[in-house]
């Protein structure tokens, strides 16, 4: 009777063990904000000016040059999955919203940028990776708006989301860029201009050696736990 009774025990442990190990595999990642900037407060603390004339007016990032109307600034970004949000005035623009630089042959990254294809006024979407660049997708653009609303979402796969004025204009998938130090914008034509942006991350964990560690050193502590109570169990049972 005692040993069935330990068995039972040994059973329940080994069900408690592997609910508390799928929680931890399967509990999904939280998101966080990782920064924002409205320009409200009328300084660029927290951006490097490359070059340009960049200055704040009425609560909005503008480039300002009459004489040579091009422009790079940066700020600080680790986010690569989640979502970054902006609001983009011009039609001469670059957001390089995942970058490990803001330039150079160790960038890598993902850029979004309005330019002209062969029908007219379209947004790219393209990977960065050294000196190259890979044109992954791109969208003709019928509208002819001077200001966008723009927002971009990755998941864990690296399925990429872009959303112009609210509707889902690209989707593109690549994984082969997970690490970011920069969210860079260029600013081509004087008046363009940048405003509420906000870069919300999903805590992220590389799969691999750390989540393989866990559950393995999970795994071999309840096996070991398991067996040394039925052995215990049992020892019990044959002095009795």
């Amino acid at each position: 009777m005692g040993l069935l009774m330990g068995n039972r025990t040994a059973c329940t442990l080994l069900v408690m063990i592997g609910l508390i190990v799928a929680v931890l595999v399967t509990t999904p990642s939280s998101a966080q904000l990782v920064w924002q900037d409205d320009f409200e407060d009328g300084n660029l603390d927290g951006w490097t000016v490359a070059f340009g004339n960049f200055t704040i007016e009425d609560g909005t990032l503008i480039l300002e040059n009459d004489t040579f109307p091009t422009g790079v600034i940066y700020h600080p970004s680790t986010g690569v999955v989640g979502s970054w949000s902006f609001k983009i005035i011009g039609r001469g623009w670059e957001i390089d919203f995942i970058a490990t630089a803001w330039t150079g042959p160790n960038m890598y990254g993902y850029r979004l940028f309005r330019g002209f294809d062969q029908f007219g006024e379209a947004f790219f979407f393209e990977k960065i990776l050294n000196d190259s660049v890979e044109r992954l997708v791109w969208y003709s653009y019928a509208g002819h708006e001077y200001s966008n609303q723009v927002n971009i979402t990755r998941n864990i796969e690296g399925a990429f989301e872009v959303y112009i004025d609210g509707e889902l204009v690209i989707e593109s998938t690549d994984a082969s860029v997970m690490e970011s130090s920069y969210f860079c914008y260029s600013a081509h034509g004087n008046g363009s201009a940048l405003d509420n942006v906000e870069v919300v991350t999903k805590l992220y964990t590389p799969p691999g050696y750390p989540t393989i560690f866990l559950v393995g050193f999970i795994a071999a502590v309840a096996i070991l736990v398991v067996v040394g109570f039925i052995y215990r169990k049992r020892v019990v049972v044959v002095e009795g």
